[in-house]
C-alpha cells in the first residue's frame, strides 16, 4: 500500500480536494452515531509520503517532508464511536528517508478524539533509545487545536526510567 499526502502553501491537501469533490450538496439528515468494533488491524509493508510545501533544510526527521517505508502496524481491540478511536497498539515499526528507524512503539491504550491524543503504557524503542512512559497526552480541547500544534496543544506525560539518544 502506498499513500501520498500533499499539503499546499494555502493549507489545502490533495485528500481534502478529493473529499470536497465527492461531497453532496443535499441537506444532511441527522444520522445515528457511527460505531465500529474490530478485533484488530494489521498493516504490513506500507509506504507513506507527506509533503507540505515549506522549505526546511534540517537534519533528522523533517515533518514537512516525510517519506516512510517498511511501515508495520499491529493493533487489537479497535473501537470507533463517532469521531473517537480507541485501540491497543501491539507494535509499530517504520523507516524514514532521514535515516530514522522506529524499532518498536507499543501502547497499552491509545485514544484520539477532538479533546486530545492519549497514550497509556507507552514504550518507544529506536536507535540508542528506550523510552517507557506511564502516559503521554496531547490535549487540544477540539480538532481545530491541532492546526497550530505548538501553540494550542498541551502535553502531559509521566516518564519512567528511560534512555534517550540524541543523535
Amino acid at each position: 500500500v502506498k499513500f501520498n499526502l500533499k499539503q499546499e502553501a494555502d493549507s489545502t491537501s490533495n485528500l481534502k480536494k478529493i473529499l470536497l469533490k465527492m461531497k453532496s450538496d443535499k441537506p444532511k439528515e441527522k444520522k445515528k452515531l457511527f460505531r465500529m468494533k474490530a478485533g484488530g488491524v494489521t498493516i504490513d509493508n506500507m509506504s507513506f509520503r507527506y509533503n507540505k510545501y515549506v522549505i526546511q533544510d534540517r537534519e533528522g526527521v523533517n515533518f514537512t517532508d516525510l517519506e516512510v517505508s517498511d511501515f508495520y502496524l499491529k493493533t487489537r481491540d479497535l473501537s470507533v464511536i463517532g469521531d473517537s478511536i480507541m485501540l491497543k497498539i501491539d507494535d509499530i515499526t517504520l523507516k524514514d528517508k532521514s535515516g530514522f528507524m522506529l524499532n518498536s512503539l507499543s501502547a497499552g491504550q491509545f485514544a484520539i478524539s477532538g479533546s486530545g491524543i492519549y497514550l497509556d503504557d507507552l514504550r518507544i524503542i529506536s536507535h540508542g533509545s528506550d523510552v517507557d512512559m506511564e502516559k503521554l497526552y496531547f490535549l487540544s480541547g477540539n480538532w481545530q487545536g491541532y492546526k497550530d500544534f505548538l501553540k494550542d496543544v498541551r502535553i502531559e506525560s509521566v516518564i519512567s526510567d528511560s534512555q534517550v539518544a540524541f543523535l
